[in-house]
């Protein structure tokens, strides 16, 4: 009987944690995508994901990119964080303010979700490459603060 009471207990107490978090991120804007057709070939500029303004009484997260040649072949993009949560496991997901993954872009084109810090780029271009990384809510929309995407980018030169 002991431990059905404190299954009870923790039961509730669970679902009142739900309760009270699904109010504070209620005022977030949620990209609804119902039953329509939505195509994710092209995620990234000029598409229909609802970007997710920061919300004024939440830290705002920040993003670093550095790029390291790999000793053996391509290139080692790390990506250093503040105020974000990776969470693969809610891609595609409801938006929790702070939590997502990022887009990678080289030369303009998205090339790859980023699910963690690192990210192996197996070839670059001879010439210059723009790598830019943004950070992304569940719903794939970009995070803005004062209008601005939360990104940062880099410029590789690759030699002949």
């Amino acid at each position: 009987m002991r431990s059905t009471r404190a299954h009870s207990i923790a039961v509730v107490f669970i679902l009142a944690l739900f309760a009270l978090g699904s109010l504070a991120f209620a005022a977030v804007p949620v990209a609804a995508h119902g039953d329509e057709e939505h195509d994710h070939s092209h995620d990234g500029h000029g598409h229909d994901h609802i970007p997710v303004t920061v919300p004024d009484d939440m830290p705002v997260p920040t993003i670093d990119i550095t790029i390291i040649e790999d000793p053996l072949s391509g290139w080692n993009l790390h990506v250093l964080t503040t105020q974000f949560r990776w969470a693969p496991e809610f891609a595609g997901g409801p938006v929790y303010p702070g939590e997502g993954h990022a887009h990678l872009y080289i030369n303009g084109e998205k090339v790859a979700r980023l699910y963690g810090p690192w990210y192996h780029i197996a070839h670059l271009e001879p010439g210059a490459n723009e790598i830019r990384v943004t950070l992304n809510a569940n719903n794939h929309g970009e995070y803005l603060y004062e209008g601005e995407v939360i990104a940062d980018s880099v410029t590789v030169y690759v030699g002949d």
